[in-house]
């Protein structure tokens, strides 16, 4: 891919919906997502849930209020009660910034919390007034550093306690009963409940939980995992989603909000909601540092993988971990405008990852870190973030050797004490408490999967493997075997110095065949894309460079490998696009669809060659027409964008000045559409894997090197090429296809060359009938009108039809050009022509498509007719 890269940050798409029996899916718990920094704040959505659904803002200095009408549950009088929220904000400019307050402003019955209270040196304060003094409750901590705390006040049998982040720092027993609200009192968060000028707080507040009768805490507690849940005398839980302002309670209070006062997304970092995990970020094109944030240390401290520091606050950086991804301040690090980045996103899931904040023991013990993974660790990263230290790495493959590396070095692997994992535990032995006892690190804990996964579709599916292979020096290197296609890739030599970290993944590009883009994580430089390091296949990688960092014969490398994504397509819509366009004759010209597409085809509606091609094998450009190979046309299109494709340079078959085009994008998921690229052995019964999931009912295959074009099988009803108007010819179907029908686990290749030359390169394109979003079938012609059922519900976007019997083009419609009740625009794949108008050649319908034209080549009476159509 290019190395220059323009991007765009709309949302990778949400949450992925759980997988069989509950299971997760890859996109659940990680994700690459490439964005342009603006120097100004971003939500970054990834689909990734990490922190709570969202909070309430309020802005200082103004009349920002949220009120909730008076209620007798609010005449807390001598009862046992409990307040308690996650609060954040920075110095304030208002001098009595009120959290909240119970009653009318300065009034026997009204008691509440200032945040930032100048009186007591930028700390929060429990008052109430009428009293000889009326602030109760002063906490040690200073909260106006912009940094969510969990805040509870509580009375238990006359006596009030202040905890903060489930610490108590203040208590008092004076207020007397008589001072006690013993009437219906109404209830206003982030102001005083009037205008009094100086009472505005400035920041945001989630999870605002009032109980009357009980004191949920007492002494020291864990802070609340996840959402607030109600209790039993819960009267107010609000603030806690990211679009709207609602009580959760049984009193369903209708709550009102004044002047800028909004709920938006992002909350406490991971600990109100929100599964927690670790974000990574790396400026692409400027030499900056790795920016390391997760959740169980808070979102304002950064670390970096290329230095050895401790764990530094920065507010800009990442401000929040949401329910659908995390924010982005305006620190250059993460932001700097008009700069790419890359993203990856972990989160804790067990048989995936866990983030652990651990103390190192006292000297000469071992460091225990306890974990939630609940499966074989593959390997373990930690940083003690307290002081100053190196990276250390523990990896699967080198603990039965007692050795470990560093993460920030390029140095190999050295000996160290005993290490030994366990699916609760990992045990590091006494190297950290000989060196850094009593000391705070944090653990980053990957899983390794060995046909014990829980994910996917059918919940048994692996997406993370820890492993290592021996080198050897060739590039035919070795065959990397993981039972999935990764999408992100980690590798470095053990057994030797000298050679960085290698960091991948296939947003920003590793093709087949091409140079694949990485980071060297141990160092603070920009992307690289100057050769080809490994080649993706379905069910691992074979390495293909034979550089010292890679593939030096007789030396051991390790390597962490995600798979690729699970989730099966609910909506066409999520999965392919169609969009007609007027060519203009500029480079980098960006194409939105929405999410991040595998493939495209253009077409050039005018007459012309139009072309194919695909993430994985770098957008090299395919006619359907012709039986050339791949042409020059080597940049033809970039993919590393999560929401489109962009053309990079004004070329002729895609973007002409004022030629008009269509082109089709699809995204590989299961169960509907994989791409595979092999390389053929010219040998009889050659299998190819796949990730599709069922059995293929269509294949396209291409030769990116022999003339010949595009073969196509559409199950046992069609054989022959896509660049060719000929019938079926059955009499292929040894030689092409070994006279074996596809699996859900892989394809079978006979001696033809359109298909397995013993060197040459290839590309096949695998679509299915999925439920209400594609439908592969085939019907015989009619000679009047019929309805073609394909099961959608709003009917058919993109068809494609062919006779199976008889001569006839490769004929394709869509909406964007007019499926319609009238003429119709219509291309073929297997020509250059411009799109005729002139007939009436289908017709929409709800569950499908409608036939219409009693021409030969589409619905002749008794004919023989395959299709493909999306909704």
């Amino acid at each position: 891919m290019a190395t220059k890269k323009k991007l765009l940050q709309a949302a990778a798409g949400t949450a992925a919906a759980s997988g069989g029996a509950g299971a997760l899916n890859v996109e659940d718990v990680f994700s690459t997502y490439l964005y342009e920094g603006n120097g100004s704040a971003q939500v970054i959505e990834n689909g990734i849930e990490l922190g709570q659904s969202g909070s309430v803002q309020f802005e200082n200095g103004g009349s920002d209020r949220l009120s909730v009408p008076s209620s007798s549950d609010f005449a807390l009088g001598t009862n046992d009660f409990t307040i308690e929220m996650w609060i954040k904000g920075g110095p304030q400019t208002s001098p009595y910034a009120r959290a909240f307050v119970i009653g009318p402003t300065y009034n026997a019955n009204s008691i509440g919390m200032i945040f930032d209270d100048p009186d007591h040196d930028q700390k929060i304060s429990f008052y109430a007034y009428n009293v000889s003094t009326s602030r109760l409750l002063i906490s040690t901590s200073n909260l106006d550093d912009n940094k969510w705390r969990h805040v509870a006040i509580t009375r238990s049998s006359g006596t009030f306690r202040l905890f903060v982040n489930g610490v108590l720092e203040a208590t008092n027993s004076s207020f007397t009963s008589s001072d006690a609200l013993s009437t219906a009192q109404g209830l206003t968060i982030g102001h005083g409940p009037t205008t009094i000028s100086g009472e505005s707080f400035a920041g945001y507040i989630s999870n605002f939980h009032v109980i009357n009768g009980t004191a949920l805490y007492t002494s020291n507690f864990s802070v609340p995992a996840g959402k607030i849940t109600t209790h039993a005398n819960t009267v107010l839980l609000t603030a806690q989603d990211a679009t709207t302002i609602t009580d959760a309670s049984t009193n369903n209070f209708t709550l009102t909000a004044s002047g800028t006062t909004q709920a938006v997304s992002g909350g406490p970092a991971g600990e109100a909601g929100g599964e927690g995990g670790l974000v990574w970020i790396k400026d692409r094109l400027t030499t900056r540092d790795h920016m390391l944030n997760d959740t169980e240390r808070g979102a304002d401290k950064s670390l970096s993988t290329n230095r050895t520091g401790t764990a530094f606050l920065n507010y800009g950086a990442v401000t929040s971990f949401n329910s659908n991804g995390f924010s982005i301040g305006a620190e250059s690090a993460v932001n700097a405008s008009g700069t790419d980045f890359a993203s990856w996103t972990f989160r804790k899931a067990p048989k995936f990852f866990d983030v652990v904040e651990f103390t190192v023991g006292s000297t000469g013990t071992d460091t225990i870190i306890n974990h939630s993974l609940g499966s074989d660790v593959g390997m373990v990263i930690t940083k003690i973030t307290s002081t100053t230290s190196s990276w250390g790495v523990h990896h699967r493959d080198l603990v039965s050797a007692n050795e470990y590396m560093f993460l920030n070095t390029t140095s190999a692997a050295a000996s160290y004490d005993t290490v030994s994992f366990s699916s609760t535990q990992v045990d590091l032995g006494t190297f950290w408490s000989t060196n850094f006892a009593g000391e705070t690190g944090i653990a980053y804990i990957f899983a390794h999967n060995d046909g014990d996964g829980e994910f996917g579709p059918d919940g048994d599916a692996d997406i993370i493997k820890c492993g290592s292979y021996t080198g050897n020096g060739s590039s035919t290197g070795p065959e990397i075997d993981l039972g999935f296609e990764p999408q992100w890739v980690l590798i470095k030599l053990a057994s030797g110095s000298g050679e960085n970290w290698i960091l991948m993944d296939n947003m920003r590009g590793m093709p087949v065949g091409g140079n694949d883009t990485l980071f060297e994580i141990n160092d603070s430089g920009a992307e690289k894309a100057t050769s080809e390091i490994l080649n993706l296949t379905a069910t691992g990688f074979d390495i293909k460079s034979t550089s010292n960092g890679i593939n030096t014969n007789n030396q051991t490398y390790i390597y962490i490998a995600i798979r690729r994504g699970t989730k099966v397509p609910e909506s066409a819509t999520d999965v392919f696009d169609v969009e007609t366009y007027t060519g203009n004759a500029t480079a980098n010209r960006k194409f939105t669809t929405g999410f991040a597409i595998d493939t495209n085809l253009i077409l050039e509606r005018d007459g012309g060659l139009g072309g194919m091609g695909s993430r994985l094998i770098d957008g090299m450009h395919m006619t359907s027409s012709t039986d050339a190979g791949y042409d020059s046309l080597t940049d033809w299109i970039d993919y590393d964008y999560n929401d489109g494709f962009e053309l990079p340079t004004a070329y002729g078959q895609s973007n002409s000045n004022g030629d008009s085009y269509v082109t089709y994008s699809w995204q590989r998921r299961p169960n509907y559409f994989d791409v595979v690229a092999y390389t053929g052995d010219g040998t009889a019964g050659r299998t190819v894997s796949h990730n599709l999931g069922v059995a293929p009912e269509m294949i396209w295959v291409k030769s990116r090197v022999y003339t010949f074009g595009f073969m196509v099988r559409v199950n046992n009803d069609f054989y022959g090429y896509m660049n060719s108007t000929g019938a079926s010819f059955i009499n292929h179907y040894a030689d092409m296809w070994n006279s074996t029908d596809p699996t859900s686990t892989e394809i079978t290749l006979g001696t033809y060359s359109a298909v397995n030359a013993s060197g040459n390169p290839y590309i096949a394109y695998l679509f299915a009938s999925l439920d209400g979003v594609s439908k592969v079938g085939s019907y015989t012609g009619n000679g009047t009108s019929q309805t073609i059922d394909c099961g959608f519900s709003s009917g058919a976007r993109f068809v494609l039809i062919k006779r199976t019997d008889s001569t006839s083009d490769w004929w394709v419609f869509d909406t964007e050009r007019g499926i319609v009740a009238g003429n119709d625009s219509l291309l073929a794949l297997n020509g250059n022509a411009a799109e005729g108008t002139g007939y009436d050649n289908i017709d929409p319908d709800s569950s499908g498509f409608i036939i219409n034209n009693t021409a030969w080549n589409e619905n002749a009476s008794g004919g023989s007719y395959i299709f493909y159509a999306v909704a």
